[in-house]
């Protein structure tokens, strides 16, 4: 062990922020952890409710942690909090959002790309020498300069994932939770990025100069050229989606399938664990391998979860099939989840550069529900599907078209969800035609980035939206909601309200 972490005996605290409610601990911390551990760094882990999150001020003051890191789900005004609140604690954030967040807060240290060597190398020079320009993947500031340590690791999935002993056993802060719930659909990874981000040259090039001068920083010459490398290759991918910045990897499936069932043997042994969710955007090629390994290993499998694209889903609906067979065969449930479709109107789609149009987007669905009949209680079809109706250009004959649609496939959408388009970043391809159209904002909340909505009546069922959000929840009728839209060209939002939703302001004294 390192003579200065035993010296100093320094506390650090992980945290990882609920998006899901009973979702289980994200993999990359949970490794990260047990080699710190191993090498003898205290480490506290957490897992928080984003409505609970000031009730782990409390415990950061008795921690004594002389170091905070977090995953890039969180959100800017919850690292203000914490920022305002700790201000001698230096934050290290890592995984796909690292750079918005450095580049719009205060936080200090950014791991982007694959994280294990990153993190025990920066955690021996945080408490040494402090010389980070050996850690690699790792962007820092000096002042208002960005700064790259100029070592990168790329993506190497055996040396990422082995020694293969994930620490699980975090404490929860929130509502009620699964008292079993971080072994329980646990991630296992088969890849990186997403396949469609690599197939073409994007049309969308940066300049990262004028982007960081505009916010204020410089960057190094190493940074700059780390940047270009990050989101200026070759790559394509869907507009809003930050995955694209991923590296991709992919391995045959016989690779995969022996990477999947070592995560897969260990998680059983240790914790008993049978239901899995596998991470890749392309599942189904190697998936009917994978499960009979692990049936022929007698591991009590009751659950897989996957995701894909809708047009994958259809390109290999026979392989779903037969791996739907197996699941009836043997007493499983595969979980299909996380479709992006995000629209049913091809000007969307269009915009979204999904590579698609609606009638693929029809298609899958309907073969989610003829697998759905076909296979009854082995399968899942309804968790989650990407939708992104509201965005810059958002209209009311879009918005409705796909509400109407929606509406009449509850088995597959069974809540009213109306997403809207979320800026992660200035390094979006679709936020550069959102700035010329002057639709862009700048934002405290969220990823620091928001938007206008072009089409007013679009932007009133917009407003209408949020209102509804804030009272109910996501306890709100389609049908409601498009009656809404039927009034919303001829009526206020106040009107709408109390006609159709019962909701009648407060006179004001």
């Amino acid at each position: 062990m390192n003579d200065t972490l035993r010296v100093m005996n320094k506390n650090i605290l992980f945290l990882q922020l609920e998006i899901i409610r009973d979702c289980p601990p994200h993999m990359g911390m949970c490794l990260f952890v047990d080699d710190l551990r191993t090498s003898g760094v205290n480490c506290d882990t957490y897992i928080i409710n984003a409505h609970y999150i000031d009730e782990i001020i409390p415990l950061i003051r008795k921690g004594n942690y002389s170091l905070i890191c977090l995953d890039s789900v969180f959100t800017i005004e919850i690292i203000a909090l914490l920022e305002k609140e700790f201000s001698d604690i230096p934050i290290l954030v890592g995984g796909i959002n690292a750079l918005a967040l450095l580049v719009h807060t205060n936080i200090q240290y950014a791991v982007f790309g694959p994280g294990r060597a990153a993190i025990s190398a920066f955690v021996q020079e945080f408490y040494g020498s402090k010389n980070f320009h050996t850690v690699p993947n790792l962007f820092f500031k000096n002042g208002n300069q960005i700064l790259y340590s100029g070592e990168t690791q790329h993506w190497d999935l055996t040396r990422e994932l082995f020694p293969y002993v994930p620490f699980l056993d975090w404490q929860y802060i929130g509502p009620d939770r699964n008292p079993k719930a971080n072994y329980i659909d646990i991630s296992i990874v088969a890849g990186t990025g997403c396949p469609y981000a690599n197939s073409t040259l994007s049309s969308s090039h940066f300049a990262m100069n004028d982007i960081f001068n505009e916010l204020g920083y410089k960057a190094s010459d190493a940074a700059l050229q780390r940047l270009e490398e990050i989101f200026n290759r070759k790559r394509h991918g869907c507009s809003f989606c930050i995955f694209q910045y991923q590296e991709f990897t992919s391995h045959s499936a016989e690779d995969t399938i022996e990477l999947l069932f070592k995560q897969a043997l260990h998680l059983y042994k240790k914790y008993q664990t049978t239901s899995f969710h596998i991470q890749t955007e392309n599942p189904l090629p190697f998936l009917y391998g994978f499960i009979t390994a692990l049936l022929n290993s007698n591991i009590r499998l009751q659950k897989l979860s996957i995701r894909t694209r809708p047009d994958l889903l259809l390109l290999h609906r026979d392989k779903l099939k037969s791996c739907l067979a197996l699941a009836r065969d043997n007493d499983f449930h595969l979980s299909i989840e996380e479709i992006g479709f995000e629209s049913f109107v091809d000007d969307d789609l269009n915009t979204f550069n999904k590579n698609t149009d609606s009638t693929i987007n029809r298609d899958a669905l309907k073969l989610l529900q003829d697998v759905k009949k076909d296979f009854g209680k082995q399968v899942s079809v309804d968790v989650g599907h990407g939708i992104i109706l509201f965005h810059p250009w958002t209209t009311l004959k879009s918005l409705t078209e796909n509400l109407q649609f929606i509406s009449k496939n509850t088995d597959i959408f069974p809540q009213l969800f109306l997403g809207s388009l979320v800026l992660y970043s200035e390094f979006l391809p679709i936020y550069p035609k959102i700035t010329r159209e002057g639709l862009s904002q700048k934002s405290e909340y969220g990823y620091g980035l928001t938007f206008k909505i072009k089409d007013d009546l679009a932007k009133k069922a917009y407003d209408l939206y949020e209102i509804l959000l804030m009272h109910f929840g996501g306890n709100i009728s389609s049908e409601a909601y498009l009656k809404s839209l039927e009034l919303i060209g001829n009526h206020s939002i106040e009107q709408i309200l109390k006609e159709i939703f019962c909701l009648v302001p407060l006179q004001e004294n």
